[in-house]
C-alpha cells in the first residue's frame, strides 16, 4: 500500500542514422496514482494508441526489481512484486587480521572500530575500497542476506624506477603516467627517480614525456624497478593532399602522436624505431 505507480508515455525522438528509437517523455505525459491499501492501483487517462512504460517508486524498507521494463498499451492489467530488499555483511581486514576502520563500499564510506559492515545489494556484487589498499570486487547473486565472513585488503604495490637521457643522464621533472587508466602519474625528481602506486592489475603500460618532445611508451609485466631511456626525437616531414589535415602516428609500445598540417605540409617529432604514420 502507499506505492507509487507512474506511467511515462514513450515517444519517438528524432532519427539517427535513419532509424527512430523510443524514449520516456517527462512532465506532463507522465501519470502517476498510489496503490490502496490492498496494493490495488488504477491509472486512468491512458491512450489506447499510445505506448507507456510503468514505474513503481516503494518504501525504502522494499525494492522493486524491474528485471524488464513494463510496457502498457490500452487497457492493462500486470502484477508488480516487491521484496524485502537483501543485505551483505562481514568484515574487512588487512592480511595480518587487523580491522580496516575506514572502507568504501560501492563509493560509499563506512567507519567500524572492527571493521564490521552491513551493506544493502542493489547488484549481484559489491566493491570494497580503502585508502592505500587494493580494492576487491565481491560477486555475491541477490538472492538472499548473506554473510561474507573476512574481506581481507592488500596494500596497493609500488613501482619504482629513472628516466635517463640517451648520454645516461637523469631527467629530472619527466611525466610518468600508467595506462591504460591513466589515473596514476607522478614526475621524476633530481636524480630521474619516480615511484608509482600501481592499484590495477597488470599488464599495463609506461608512459614517460619530457621536454624537446622526448617521449617513450613501456610494457609493464612485472613490479621490478625499471629503467627509462629517452632518445632524442627526430622530425619526419611530407605533405597531404588536403590542407589542414591532421596526421597521426602510432609508434612502438602504442605511443601516439599527431599534428595539424601546415597547408600540405606536416611536421612530426617522433622517436627512434618504426612508427606507422596516417592522416
Amino acid at each position: 500500500p502507499g506505492a507509487r505507480v507512474v506511467a511515462r508515455l514513450r515517444g519517438p525522438v528524432p532519427p539517427r542514422d535513419g532509424v527512430y528509437l523510443r524514449t520516456e517523455l517527462t512532465g506532463r505525459d507522465a501519470v502517476a496514482t498510489r496503490s490502496a491499501s490492498d496494493g490495488t492501483f488504477r491509472l486512468s487517462g491512458l491512450r489506447r494508441d499510445r505506448q507507456y512504460r510503468l514505474l513503481l517508486e516503494v518504501p525504502e524498507e522494499l525494492e522493486w526489481r524491474e528485471s524488464a521494463p513494463v510496457l502498457l498499451s490500452g487497457s492493462t492489467g500486470v502484477i508488480l512484486t516487491v521484496a524485502a530488499p537483501v543485505h551483505l555483511t562481514g568484515r574487512v581486514v588487512l592480511a595480518n587480521g587487523e580491522p580496516v576502520r575506514v572502507f568504501r563500499i560501492d563509493g560509499a564510506e563506512h567507519a567500524a572500530s572492527d571493521g564490521r559492515f552491513k551493506a544493502r545489494l542493489y547488484t549481484d556484487g559489491i566493491r570494497i575500497s580503502a585508502e592505500g589498499l587494493m580494492a576487491h570486487w565481491l560477486a555475491v547473486p541477490r538472492v538472499r542476506d548473506t554473510d561474507v565472513g573476512e574481506v581481507v585488503l592488500t596494500p596497493v604495490p609500488t613501482l619504482r624506477g629513472r628516466v635517463l637521457s640517451a648520454s645516461g643522464t637523469p631527467v629530472t621533472g619527466a611525466k610518468v603516467v600508467l595506462g591504460p587508466y591513466l589515473t596514476e602519474s607522478t614526475r621524476t625528481n633530481e636524480d630521474g627517480a619516480f615511484r608509482l602506486s600501481v592499484p590495477h592489475a597488470l599488464p599495463l603500460a609506461l608512459h614517460v614525456s619530457a621536454s624537446e618532445g622526448r617521449r617513450a611508451v613501456l610494457p609493464v609485466t612485472t613490479l621490478r624497478d625499471v629503467e627509462v631511456v629517452l632518445a632524442e626525437p627526430g622530425t619526419v616531414r611530407g605533405t597531404v593532399s588536403r590542407p589542414g589535415s591532421a596526421v597521426s602516428a602510432v609508434c612502438k609500445g602504442g605511443l601516439e602522436l599527431s599534428a595539424k598540417s601546415a597547408g600540405t605540409r606536416f611536421a612530426l617529432q617522433l622517436p627512434p624505431g618504426r612508427c606507422w604514420i596516417g592522416a
